[in-house]
């Protein structure tokens, strides 16, 4: 079996950071928009082990729109806002707050991770506590330039206990006009013609013959049946998808990435992509 991993192509085009906030212009590309001001730095605390002799850094690198102005740039603060609340504390704690999304609140964010974590200390004797320092490493991205879409790019490697950590990645489009999020039935005329083919090249890339089900291969797809997942990004003569950790395989086949080549699914778009 042919496992794939190349996950720092699926992220390269999308990830910015800087070590302080500071404005970054964004106007190439649009037509229909003026100006947008992105804000992006990075937060980080230092997490230490019950006797403090090991010490493990977390991290949140962000993009966001200050003052959002236009529907979409509101909704990719949201969802940026959800992404990072979810990473910190399962969607509950800072999300709770109606607030708007800024440096103070990506900085209670990471605190808040910091808090779990002594809290969970706390419930042990002192020497039982033997699940290691926590630790997030996260980046929330925006990509600009698009002709009709702005995209939101997420990575993230977590450890909270147990025998490893895990890594998720994730794209999102969200329609400059309506601030609405795109998913495949928005750019393609017919899905099932579009897993047919993705499926050929899932099966080449992952040396499954024909004859065998991709459940018999080792994959988890639901019903056994091959599908897409909206995870995809288009990259000029490609469309990418990326399959996680314990997304369809188990965690020993990492991240599971699929590009299919435009010209073969040129004929099912019915919307511009760039």
């Amino acid at each position: 079996m042919k496992i794939l991993f190349p996950v720092a192509l699926f992220l390269t085009a999308f990830l910015i950071s800087c070590a302080s906030p500071k404005p970054l212009i964004g106007t190439e590309g649009y037509s229909e928009i003026k100006e947008s001001t992105i804000f992006s730095g990075e937060v980080s605390v230092n997490l230490y082990s019950a006797h403090k002799l090991d010490t493990v850094e977390s991290s949140i690198e962000y993009m966001f729109y200050d003052n959002a102005n236009l529907p979409y740039q509101d909704s990719v603060n949201r969802i940026i806002k959800e992404y990072i609340a979810g990473v910190v504390s399962d969607g509950g704690g800072v999300t709770e707050q109606d607030s708007q999304l800024n440096v103070e609140y990506i900085e209670k964010a990471i605190n808040e991770f910091r808090d779990a974590y002594y809290s969970e200390m706390d419930l042990y004797e002192e020497d039982e506590y033997f699940g290691g320092v926590w630790s997030t490493e996260t980046t929330a991205s925006i990509l600009e330039g698009k002709s009709n879409y702005v995209g939101i790019s997420f990575f993230n490697w977590n450890y909270s206990g147990g025998a490893h950590g895990n890594s998720w990645s994730e794209e999102r489009l969200i329609d400059l006009k309506t601030g609405r999020e795109l998913k495949l039935s928005d750019f393609f005329t017919d899905l099932v013609e579009l897993s047919s083919i993705a499926e050929v090249i899932f099966r080449t890339d992952q040396e499954i013959p024909v004859n065998v089900s991709t459940e018999d291969a080792g994959f988890w797809f639901e019903n056994g049946l091959f599908h897409l997942n909206e995870n995809f990004v288009f990259n000029g003569e490609s469309i990418d998808f990326l399959y996680n950790q314990y997304e369809i395989a188990p965690y020993a086949a990492g991240m599971i990435y699929l590009s299919i080549p435009m010209d073969k699914i040129q004929h099912l778009l019915k919307r511009e992509v760039d």
